[in-house]
């Protein structure tokens, strides 16, 4: 048996391979956490974040009910970053997992990423995309100060 642990493979990873597993003699492909197959997948093809939610298996985005128009590598940046709400992920991380490439050549094209995809978001909360400057970008809901 193979388990599919939370968050280990998207759904476009699990669809894809499942069949080619299923060919291999995999009998039964499952969760670890008792749900199943077709669960799992349904749970992993939207995620959200405030009023954002990104349907993952149909590639789009919105904010509220608003549709958002991306291209590819802005949808998977969105999508990275929505799915670790609340961290900071470094330009190394974001670059290797969008590019899968040079790291020192991309940190201009993904800075003018990041541009872009803050004014399509507009209207995006609690979240908001925030740099920290030497470390890198994430999707993070402000801090409420007591007053």
């Amino acid at each position: 048996m193979l388990h599919v642990l939370p968050g280990m493979a998207s759904l476009v990873t699990l669809r894809t391979m499942a069949p080619l597993l299923l060919a291999f003699g995999f009998t039964r492909i499952a969760p670890t956490d008792g749900r199943s197959f077709d669960e799992a997948l349904e749970e992993a093809a939207v995620l959200s974040a405030g009023n954002l939610r990104i349907d993952v298996g149909m590639f789009r985005a919105f904010v509220g009910e608003r549709p958002v128009e991306l291209t590819y590598l802005e949808f998977e940046l969105l999508r990275l970053l929505a799915s670790k709400p609340g961290r900071i992920l470094s330009y190394d991380e974001i670059v290797a997992t969008i590019w899968h490439g040079n790291v020192t050549d991309m940190r201009r094209r993904l800075g003018v990423m990041i541009c872009r995809l803050r004014a399509k978001t507009a209207g995006l909360a609690p979240f908001r995309i925030q740099t920290v400057r030497g470390r890198g970008y994430g999707l993070v809901a402000p801090i409420a100060t007591g007053g």
